[in-house]
């Protein structure tokens, strides 16, 4: 069992620096176009979409090795992310325009939910190997 757990750990370690990459491109976009546009839900579900990107293939080849063909998990990669994305996009719309937050703040918690679910799904459906 501690082999798994170790392994369970380095995933989701992996899983983290990859995300924080991909959030990195995620807050770029929110942050330029809540500032540029003024539109931060717009700005966070379109870094949402470009940091997912980033995500896929960096999980695919780093966090999970998968040997699966593109295809596959792509397709399960994006249901996965597209669900991740309406949570997302849920809880910031809540917490800035019903609760009033500020923007960084409500995105630092929609961003917090949705590791948790990202990594849950893709360890288990998307990059499973049977």
């Amino acid at each position: 069992m501690a082999g798994v757990d170790r392994l369970l750990t380095n995933q989701f370690i992996r899983f983290c620096l990859v995300g924080s990459v991909g959030t990195a491109v995620h807050y770029s976009a929110l942050v330029a176009i809540a500032h540029f546009q003024g539109k931060p839900i717009l700005g966070s579900a379109v870094g949402f979409v470009l940091g997912a990107m980033v995500n896929y293939v960096l999980n695919y080849r780093y966090t999970f090795q998968s040997a699966s063909r593109h295809h596959e998990t792509l397709a399960k990669f994006f249901a996965t992310a597209c669900a991740g994305l309406v949570l997302n996009t849920l809880v910031m719309g809540v917490l800035t325009g019903l609760l009033g937050v500020h923007y960084f703040v409500s995105q630092l918690l929609a961003t917090a939910g949705v590791v948790l679910w990202n990594f849950t799904v893709n360890r288990r459906w998307t990059f499973h190997r049977g």
